[in-house]
């Protein structure tokens, strides 16, 4: 037993005695040939991009981390915007850093692991955003049928942009087209959406604005799901089409803009009627202008047809003579009219001038009846009261006036 013990004591302490170097350098030799070209999934947290160009975080889970690295070279190929939250599915080798004596995953390529804390976040602002009005029908700009000029907004590099100015530049080469180009990917790409947006509404002669960008996954579409970029959106007084990503895809910016495109090509297409539909159009009014003027003309000589035949056309000097006729008995009928009114009035003029002479005080005076004035005024005097003895009054006859003395006052006396 104290043989096996020395044995034993010897072969650890001999044989199987490593460097620090030496142990790291075999841990790592052996993680790597086992875990090559794996698919680790879990949440980013403490995410580092130093000017380096490198990438570092840690994956985690619920249970455990582990640290992660893509270096320069992979990260060219990256068309996602990594933030601290995002849960993701990295492919890559595991090594030891052999320096800090950890395990670590060198990553190659990254994916969106299920829908993540994006989708969660833009299901949250979406409703937000809806809530407030920003999306009703209500406020969606007409867009114009036959814009003269029309914005671009995207990135001056791609297949997006070479798609809208081709299709235009085919479709409706008498349409102006303005390009401005944006980032359309990262953290500053909003904000410099933001800006062209403003630069085109403000250009009176910009009719209509298209928002476009090729396909990409959520984080690569993220910038058009920022809420100052939407409420800009809703504040543009320009009418916008948006085309954005593939028919698949949709953003914040697709529900607040005007109309929404499946694809850039599709917001080209959308944005004006091609020469050929206009020249389409155009023959179509001519065919029906000319059918309308056909109509109007065939109208208008059966109009004249029936004119012509009627009898007045045909002997003009008999319509003529039936008006004379016509404008004579009209004539005597207004003469005839007159006259019995005139009559009617003046006997009734006469009517009353025979009553006014019944009440003629002269005539009254004729009669034998006289009128009594005062001396001083030319006052009647209609009482007895009126008057006293020795007072002169004035006497009118029919033939003249005279002068007397009062003497003797009678009074009617009453029985």
């Amino acid at each position: 037993m104290l043989k096996e013990k020395q044995n034993h004591e010897s072969f650890n302490l001999t044989k199987n005695i490593y460097t620090v170097s030496d142990f790291t350098n075999s841990l790592k030799n052996l993680i790597e040939e086992k875990f090559s070209f794996i698919s680790i999934k879990g949440e980013i947290s403490n995410l580092s991009q130093p000017t380096s160009g490198h990438i570092y975080f840690t994956l985690k889970d619920e249970k455990a981390e582990i640290k992660a690295v893509m270096f320069r070279g992979y990260k060219n190929n990256l068309k996602l915007n990594l933030h601290d939250g995002m849960e993701i599915i990295a492919v890559g080798d595991v090594s030891v850093y052999t320096q800090r004596g950890y395990h670590q995953l060198i990553v190659k390529n990254i994916e969106v692991a299920g829908q993540g804390s994006l989708f969660i976040a833009f299901e949250k602002l979406k409703k937000k955003l809806n809530d407030q009005g920003l999306f009703d029908k209500f406020h969606k700009k007409k867009l114009p049928k036959f814009p003269l000029e029309i914005g671009i907004i995207t990135s001056s590099t791609g297949a997006a942009v070479e798609d809208i100015i081709n299709i235009l530049t085919r479709r409706a080469p008498h349409v102006k087209l303005n390009l401005r180009p944006t980032i359309v990917q990262g953290t500053k790409a909003s904000n410099d959406i933001i800006q062209a947006i403003d630069q085109f509404d403000k250009n009176k002669n910009i009719e209509l604005i298209i928002l476009g960008r090729g396909g990409g996954s959520i984080e690569d579409l993220w910038c058009f799901n920022e809420e100052k970029l939407i409420n800009k959106i809703f504040e543009c007084q320009t009418p916008i089409i948006t085309g954005i990503g593939h028919e698949t895809d949709f953003t914040l910016a697709d529900f607040a803009s005007d109309l929404r495109a499946p694809t850039p090509s599709a917001a080209a297409e959308l944005a004006s009627i091609s020469l050929d539909e206009i020249e389409k159009k155009l023959i179509n009014f001519k065919v029906r202008f000319s059918e309308l003027l056909n109509i109007i003309m065939n109208n208008s000589w059966q109009r004249l047809d029936n004119i012509s035949i009627r009898y007045g056309f045909q002997k003009p000097s008999l319509l003529i003579e039936s008006k004379k006729k016509h404008l004579n008995e009209k004539s005597y009928q207004l003469k005839k009219n007159f006259q019995n009114s005139f009559n009617l009035k003046s006997y009734h003029v006469e009517s009353i001038k025979s009553k006014l002479q019944i009440i003629d005080p002269k005539l009254i005076l004729k009669r034998g009846y006289s009128i009594v004035y005062e001396n001083s005024k030319n006052k009647i005097i209609k009482s007895i009261h009126e008057i006293s003895n020795n007072e002169d009054v004035y006497v009118k006859m029919s033939d003249g006036s005279i002068k007397t003395q009062i003497k003797k006052i009678i009074k009617n006396e009453k029985r």
